[in-house]
């Protein structure tokens, strides 16, 4: 995420001293307001994600330092996967975009058994969930009972 960044602040500055050069200053920022918010937003998910990782190594409790690692994880891998930079500039080959989308398969898996413990660390109540995985409730399974009614056998 890191990469992304530093890519998207170094093809910023090419392109406003390019549009500043022709139009002016005015006119450079705003041709480029598009690639000032991806960058934005490029840079705001790799401060999320620093903060995230090391609040998982900060975390006393094993399962949770776990989960939370897993989370941090799939946060970084989601994005790398969504960003058409990452393919667009060769970053990642062709075979390492499909590794990634099945590290992320895995984590989803290995997140499914901890997702209702996350909902309910939140507290946020289960009308508005609107989900099975989400819902609380200690004696049945819901996002296994949502595969089960879907046809999908565990």
């Amino acid at each position: 995420l890191r990469h992304r960044t530093a890519r998207l602040l170094h093809t910023l500055a090419a392109r406003l001293r390019k549009h500043t050069r022709r139009s002016g200053d005015f006119y450079a920022w705003n041709k480029c307001l598009i690639h000032v918010l991806a960058l934005a937003r490029a840079h705001i998910e790799s401060v999320t994600l620093d903060a995230f990782l090391q609040a998982a190594q900060d975390c006393p409790d094993p399962d949770c330092r776990k989960s939370l690692k897993a989370m941090a994880d799939l946060f970084a891998l989601d994005k790398i996967h969504s960003d058409i930079l990452f393919r667009n500039d060769d970053y990642i080959a062709p075979e390492k975009a499909k590794a990634i989308m099945r590290m992320i398969e895995k984590l989803c898996s290995e997140l499914r058994g901890v997702a209702v413990p996350l909902c309910d660390a939140f507290a946020i109540p289960d009308h508005i969930l609107r989900a099975p995985i989400g819902l609380s409730t200690t004696a049945q399974d819901p996002y296994g009972d949502y595969l089960h009614s879907a046809g999908f056998d565990e």
